[in-house]
């Protein structure tokens, strides 16, 4: 440790930001006694500081950039440490050509009837009428001011799972992020999803700080983990059978079957079976079915018949 690095990191105004003199000075502790040879890992800054390792890096960069700190000997680095992949940046701090404080206002040019004579602070060398010789403030003893660091944040207490978690707007995130994975299987079975939970983590008794970030896991890794099935219905027996037969209309109208309800009716692996189908359609009407389908229909019952 450096105690001229030190002074100069405290006393130079070249740097204003807080966060910047922090790094600074931690720098300048792991310095040699002329202000070379600073490499403390990134890692070690933070745990300094209590920064974030980006933060850390952008401080280091702008330091850099602004000459406050330059790059020195990378070889001495090598000496210490082997590994080439973990090596640190060696700083030099020019404490030795940077001014540590702006000029000090004050400092006058006496004159007298023989010509200009510099006056050191101000302050005469001779005195008047028998006056004590005033003392050169220049010799007066300077404590350095430490810098103003930031004030560390209180670190957030974990608690249990709340009885409102996930909120509304927990679950609508869960909806959007499905809606956007095209896993509406999901959405239908949120009640589910959130049971389960809620009986995970009461069953561990879990403590966190963020539950909505963990809700916000919990839900993405549905859509990885969890087997999509064929048709979007979550349990609810009627609503299952008003979103089928919607499904089912716009098929009778368009001639495209769903996706989501599976195999085309009178296929092998068809949910659907074809009467549902016929039932709808005569509750349609003829003249609101897309021909194909009347076709297809025909051609199932037929196919039935013979059978």
């Amino acid at each position: 440790m450096s105690i001229k690095a030190m002074v100069w990191a405290m006393e130079q105004t070249m740097v204003e930001d807080h966060s910047a003199r922090h790094v600074l000075l931690c720098l300048a502790n792991y310095a040699g006694e002329n202000g070379k040879n600073a490499f403390p890992s990134v890692n070690t800054l933070c745990a300094n500081t209590g920064m974030a390792e980006r933060t850390v890096r952008r401080i280091l960069k702008k330091l850099e950039d602004d000459e406050i700190i330059v790059r020195g000997d990378q070889r001495i680095v090598a000496v210490h440490i082997d590994r080439a992949d973990r090596r640190p940046i060696n700083y030099d701090l020019p404490i030795d050509t940077l001014e540590r404080d702006a000029p000090e206002a004050g400092r006058e040019v006496a004159e007298s009837g023989t010509g200009c004579h510099p006056v050191p602070n101000g302050v005469p060398s001779s005195t008047e009428r028998g006056a004590p010789q005033a003392p050169n403030p220049s010799l007066n003893r300077h404590e350095p001011s430490l810098p103003n660091f930031p004030e560390e944040k209180k670190e957030k207490r974990k608690s249990v799972l709340p009885p409102d978690c996930p909120s509304n707007d927990d679950r609508q995130n869960a909806f959007a992020y499905w809606k956007e994975k095209r896993r509406s299987d999901l959405i239908g079975n949120i009640e589910t999803i959130v049971e389960q939970f809620r009986a995970h983590h009461e069953a561990r008794g879990t403590k966190m700080v963020n539950w909505s970030a963990a809700w916000r896991t919990w839900y993405v890794n549905q859509v990885q983990f969890s087997r999509k099935v064929d048709a979007p219905f979550g349990g609810n027996v009627r609503a299952d059978q008003d979103r089928r037969h919607k499904h089912i209309v716009g098929y009778l109208r368009t001639g495209e079957w769903p996706k989501l309800l599976g195999q085309e009716p009178g296929k092998p692996n068809s949910q659907v079976p074809i009467e549902v189908v016929r039932q709808v359609a005569a509750e349609l009407g003829v003249a609101n079915i897309k021909p194909s389908v009347l076709t297809l229909l025909k051609e199932t019952e037929v196919v039935r018949a013979k059978a």
